[in-house]
């Protein structure tokens, strides 16, 4: 190897090991509010994931799991960024194959420039920080791995470089098939363009390849009798197994319209300009010379941007409240976006011939790509993000010992499935995924672990009703809340606030209100607690602990409601403290303490001015104090703002006839 060769060896090293620390810097220090657990926690007991079932992504993290470094959670972040990192170094592989294919000179240190700021674009950087992330890390790896191949095709066809690609694409397919499977048009393309070098016995071979990768699925059968705390599907018969890979229960419920093309499109310019900001008007001169110098790269590498930009914004329907989903699709577009940026900046600087203005384009340059990193660090620095290991923590805390759990929605369920499975803590729980009690093989499933019950495909409230009444002598149950599909549920139980959670009771009574006590609440009043992924599960803390206070308001145990009520006052959420000020009086004054429950009613007076219910109260304390001036004011107010009570206005009369006669 050369000595220019060693030394840029050498500088890609350290540039590389540069952005890993950087990620290992912001990452989670256990998990991120998504799929992550759950991705740790399947892959530590290898266990089938989530449909499609990732097998390739579950036996690649599973062997980095083994590491003797932090947590297992941490590993996972750890595994996402080293994926990151080695995509990067393919791309960088590209950039500079490219770069020299186009302009007869490698540019390395310009394509670093573009590599960095790829590694430092939000959505890379993003992905790159969770274990989640690294499925679609992954993918990218992937993709960029062939891209690389199909350029050495170009130089020089050799047979061995068909089989790779065949096998890598076969392997993506066992990573994150929807992704992949768009693109195998370009992969025939292949064939075609080298249709004259290829004969039947290469063809044949490369489907084995192909074969051979894809055979990874294998691994849902193998492992569907593995034993953990619970499954999220069983590829137990054939069926099963495709309704696994061909992420059946995923079907999409959204009518497709211009509305949703609509929000959908502004997602993907939204994410476009985030990640890139002013520098993506380098794309254009990147078509221009790639078009010039090579029409193949430009069909081929233009062709998979655009069909996976058309697949995701045009094709896939995502609720409105669920859009930024989508972004991680857009993963390879993006990345594939950035070949066509990066040759941009290069054709534009190469253009230019005064050493001054080659000077200060590349200052503006690393201006911007500088400028995007420091924001991105700001959106990405997640270090301090204990907040879904501590709820799921904290759900362990509130249910009772051998308990049943209904665990509705991920963030419901996932940390707590991490926490049993990986962390082996209250294995007496029985973690029920309420979506796979509607079909057939949770059903089963759920009777092989407890005994049979009545059941009936697809009839969720059914067959919840039936697990209920046969199990509700041995078992204690919990559920989350808001959950509309317990709301009808006919039981003779009563369903009351438990910190958390709802506790089905005998008793009728409100639960214990200690549990707010022993929680814990790390971060939650930080910036990263009200991103779109937190704010739920740092809003429900507030949510719980007053809906709780109004147990204890209903059934009279007035010191109980104040303390969840204070509580609720210091817990970050949008509320309405005039409300809470209200119920708050509503406790003094069941306490007999008119002082206090006067001083919460002006203070709520002070929030809202137009809240109408603490202007009556008030009145109505004034006049039972005989100061009727005060009442009188008060309940005018009242009256004002349409209260339809009928006795403020006898009051008001009585007042008015009182003081007209003592006038008189």
């Amino acid at each position: 190897m050369s000595k220019s060769r060693t030394k840029e060896a050498l500088f890609i090293l350290i540039f590389l090991l540069a952005i890993f620390y950087l990620y290992i810097h912001t990452t989670y220090p256990a998990f991120k509010n998504n799929d992550s657990p759950e991705t740790i926690a399947s892959s530590f007991t290898l266990s089938i994931g989530h449909p499609p079932g990732y097998p390739l992504y579950m036996l690649a993290e599973k062997i980095f799991l083994f590491l003797p470094v932090a947590n297992e959670a941490f590993r996972g972040n750890i595994f996402s960024a080293v994926l990151a990192v080695n995509a990067l170094f393919v791309f960088f592989l590209i950039l500079r194959r490219i770069s020299f294919m186009l302009f007869e000179k490698e540019n390395a240190l310009l394509c670093a420039f573009c590599v960095f700021l790829s590694a430092t674009s939000y959505l890379f950087w993003n992905q790159s920080i969770e274990a989640k992330g690294g499925i679609y890390m992954l993918n990218l790896l992937l993709i960029f791995i062939i891209i690389y191949f199909v350029l050495k095709l170009l130089e020089q066809f050799k047979s061995r470089y068909l089989y790779l690609i065949a096998y890598i694409y076969g392997i993506s397919l066992a990573n994150h098939w929807p992704s992949m499977v768009i693109l195998l048009p370009f992969f025939l393309f292949l064939f075609i363009k080298f249709r004259k070098r290829v004969n039947m016995l290469q063809a044949l071979l490369s489907f084995v390849f192909l074969f051979m990768g894809t055979s990874l699925y294998l691994y849902l059968p193998l492992r569907s009798w593995a034993e953990t705390v619970m499954r999220w599907a069983k590829a137990d018969t054939f069926q099963n197994f495709w309704w696994i890979v061909l992420r059946q229960g995923y079907v999409s419920q959204v009518k497709f319209g211009t509305d949703v093309l609509g929000y959908q499109l502004a997602e993907f310019f939204r994410l476009f300009f985030a990640n890139y900001y002013f520098l993506w008007l380098l794309v254009i001169p990147g078509l221009y010379i790639i078009v010039k110098k090579s029409k193949f790269i430009f069909f081929f590498i233009g062709g998979m941007t655009t069909v996976d930009i058309i697949a995701v914004t045009f094709y896939n329907r995502t609720p409105w409240y669920l859009v930024k989903m989508m972004d991680v699709f857009l993963l390879p577009a993006e990345g594939l976006i950035a070949i066509f940026l990066a040759m941009g900046m290069i054709y534009f600087i190469n253009i230019l011939k005064n050493r001054v203005f080659i000077a200060i384009t590349i200052a503006l340059v690393l201006g911007l790509i500088s400028f995007s990193a420091f924001k991105n660090y700001s959106a990405n620095n997640e270090s301090s993000d204990f907040i879904s290991y501590d709820y799921g923590n904290n759900l362990l805390k509130t249910i009772d010992y051998n308990s049943m759990y209904f665990a509705e929605g991920d963030y419901n369920t996932m940390p707590v499935y991490y926490l049993m499975a990986v962390e082996k803590q209250r294995l007496d729980i029985k973690l029920l995924p309420v979506g796979n009690l509607a079909l057939k093989w949770g059903m089963n499933e759920f009777a092989a672990r407890f005994g049979g019950v009545s059941v009936i495909s697809d009839s969720l409230l059914y067959n919840m009703t039936n697990i209920i009444l046969n199990f509700s002598d041995k078992y204690t149950f919990y559920r989350n809340s808001p959950s509309s599909l317990f709301e009808n549920i006919q039981i003779p139980l009563y369903q009351r606030q438990c910190g958390l959670l709802i506790k089905f009771s005998k008793d009728a009574n409100p639960m214990k209100d200690y549990i707010y006590k022993i929680y814990s609440y790390r971060g939650i009043y930080d910036k990263f607690a009200f991103d779109q992924e937190n704010i739920y599960l740092s809003s429900w803390y507030f949510v719980s602990a007053l809906t709780q206070g109004n147990d204890f308001l209903h059934a009279g145990r007035y010191a109980e409601a104040l303390n969840l009520y204070q509580k609720a006052l210091t817990l970050p959420g949008e509320k309405q403290e005039n409300e809470i000020l209200f119920n708050m009086s509503l406790a003094y004054l069941g306490l007999k303490d008119e002082e206090k429950a006067i001083e919460c009613l002006e203070k709520s007076i002070s929030i809202r001015k137009d809240f109408g219910k603490s202007y009556e109260k008030l009145g109505l304390i004034f006049y039972a104090k005989k100061d009727f001036k005060k009442a009188k004011e008060m309940l005018d107010n009242a009256a004002l703002l349409g209260a339809n009570n009928s006795e403020i206005y006898d009051i008001i009369n009585k007042i008015d006839n009182k003081q007209g006669s003592q006038e008189k």
